[in-house]
């Protein structure tokens, strides 16, 4: 083509439009490849975003569960405890008891042994036992 006649096409409205044309697709679609580029990038946000929430809630849970755990090892420790004292507290009572019967049986004894003297010196012992006083042990027992 010649000189003039590219200088022609150039300026002739024709040229002009369909260049204009060009122009405008040209940036509607570099407009559209921004536009999914940014729907893509949103998407992604989103998307860290719920994985970083679901991944802060099962934290939360599993230190739910870690002390719930832990809460039911100390309440268990805690009944242990508690069931150990019930029973220790048992065999002291039945210790006590023992103890006062044992108390008890030698205040006995000794009452005996206070009777026993009082009758050996009524008696005025003489190197044998009298009759009476071992009837009275007899009895006692």
């Amino acid at each position: 083509m010649t000189r003039r006649r590219k200088s022609f096409l150039l300026l002739s409205p024709v040229f002009r439009v369909s260049e204009s044309l060009q122009q405008v697709f040209s940036n509607r679609a570099q407009i559209k490849s921004e536009q999914l580029d940014l729907e893509r990038q949103l998407k992604e946000n989103e998307l860290r975003q719920r994985y970083s929430e679901e991944d802060k809630l099962q934290v939360q849970y599993i230190s739910a569960n870690e002390k719930t755990e832990k809460t039911e090892l100390q309440v268990n420790d805690l009944e242990q405890h508690i069931k150990q004292m019930v029973k220790f507290t048992a065999l002291q009572d039945q210790e006590n008891k023992h103890m006062q019967n044992c108390k008890e049986a030698d205040r006995k004894n000794i009452v005996d042994l206070q009777k026993v003297s009082l009758l050996l010196s009524l008696f005025s012992y003489s190197g044998k036992w009298p009759c009476l006083v071992i009837l009275y042990v007899i009895e006692q027992k």
